[in-house]
């Protein structure tokens, strides 16, 4: 883990050690719903409307956000954007696309 970025497994393991963990999809609804499935109490909003939405967010000032989306390209621009505004935020390298390749567990909803 360098001060930008975890990958899945230490995700996983930041999850399972802390309850307070905000976890953050910014792909499209059509994504959290789609093959790849999403987390567990996850808070979907697409990195397109984070900045406009970012009220929904101010209550979790004061927690770790964990940033993912299906690669981890937009949850790095989503990240950026979440530090310059003073929130804790991690982007989760490699996304669901990873997620899924290591069968670590989530929310399944897709075919």
């Amino acid at each position: 883990m360098d001060d930008q970025n975890v990958t899945t497994e230490q995700a996983l393991e930041m999850i399972r050690a802390d309850t307070n963990i905000v976890l953050l999809d910014v792909r499209t609804p059509e994504e959290y719903a789609g093959e790849l499935g999403h987390l567990k109490n996850s808070i979907l909003i697409p990195v397109q409307e984070l900045e406009s939405r970012m009220p929904e967010i101010e209550q979790y000032r004061d927690k770790k956000i964990l940033a993912y989306c299906r690669t981890g390209r937009r949850s790095r621009t989503a990240m950026n954007l979440l530090r310059g505004k003073g929130f804790d935020a991690l982007n989760v390298q490699g996304g669901m696309v990873e997620w899924n390749k290591l069968q670590l567990p989530h929310v399944e909803t897709g075919k």
